[in-house]
């Protein structure tokens, strides 16, 4: 929705509409007073030079922004924890009595709006047989309405689960961090390498989710690694080795026949186990990290 969205706020602040926007919905108002203040605006000498057109537009971008209205009403209704099943039943049933309809109102008022202005789309026949529209680059709102209209159905799966993000906004500023670090280094030297890359952006990212300073974890995750192995060492189920990085490692492979071979397994094989496997890590994930800042130290 978000994309759909970003493009239609360029198309009304490349046309000065974004200001009438904003004066629709002034400082101080509700945010479901858009239609009687719009009705009201158009009677005045500005509103009267309002094309129907843009009406229509501002109508779509009106009703997107509800969308995240809904839910965020839902969120501070529960003080932003968004984690448990009580939230999920409330946000659910907020998307299923207000989101649903609304969602149904835009895409109706897209269609209207294509119908009285049929050469913004090109019709195309995919060669599956899927009639996709793409847009004429002679009139620049078409290319929001488009995308839109083309993942339709997709679009609205947001009003069927909680668990579903009516932005993918969040998603893309996490992969966008794994791009940024690729350029760095411009490459990954081994199948290990790249299981390495992925672990530490997923722990970097899940610290950024979780407002966690990722230093500060990262040292707090070593020091309590350290203690578990030590742990493990005094219950004999561990040694001082254990604290060594992990390497490939010779492994014996015992063939049908009996014969015997040697074969140089890579670091995250399954097949080479060391003592930083026994470890529990139950409660050393990001957020407990941040649970523990909150309970020591809220201001962090």
């Amino acid at each position: 929705m978000t994309h759909g969205r970003r493009g239609l706020w360029k198309y009304l602040r490349n046309n000065r509409m974004l200001d009438i926007y904003s004066q629709l919905l002034p400082e101080g108002s509700s945010f479901f007073d858009f239609k009687d203040n719009l009705e009201k605006y158009r009677q005045t000498k500005k509103g009267k030079k309002l094309t129907d057109n843009s009406v229509a537009l501002l109508i779509i971008f009106y009703l997107i922004n509800a969308l995240f209205v809904i839910d965020s009403c839902v969120v501070r209704k529960h003080d932003y924890i968004c984690t448990t099943e009580e939230f999920k039943q409330d946000l659910l049933q907020a998307r299923n009595k207000y989101s649903r309809p609304i969602v149904d109102t835009l895409f109706d008022t897209i269609r209207l709006y294509i119908a009285n202005n049929p050469k913004i789309i090109v019709p195309r026949v995919s060669k599956e047989g899927v009639i996709r529209f793409t847009q004429n680059k002679r009139y620049p709102e078409s290319a929001a309405l488009i995308y839109l209209l083309n993942y339709e159905t997709e679009l609205k799966r947001f009003t069927e689960s909680a668990d579903i993000e009516l932005s993918t906004s969040k998603a893309e500023r996490s992969l966008k961090l794994g791009i940024c670090s690729r350029k760095a280094f411009m490459t990954i030297a081994s199948e290990d390498g790249g299981h390495a890359f992925a672990d530490y952006q997923t722990i970097v990212n899940t610290c950024i989710l979780n407002r966690v300073p990722v230093l500060s974890y990262i040292i707090w995750l070593v020091a309590n690694i350290k203690y578990r192995m030590q742990l493990l060492e005094r219950e004999g189920r561990g040694c001082a080795m254990g604290l060594t990085m992990p390497k490939k490692e010779k492994y014996v492979v015992t063939h049908a026949d009996g014969s015997v071979t040697k074969e140089l397994i890579a670091m995250y094989d399954k097949r080479n186990v060391i003592d930083f496997d026994k470890i529990d890590v139950k409660g050393l994930a990001p957020y407990d990290y941040r649970r523990y800042l909150d309970e020591h130290n809220p201001r962090v």
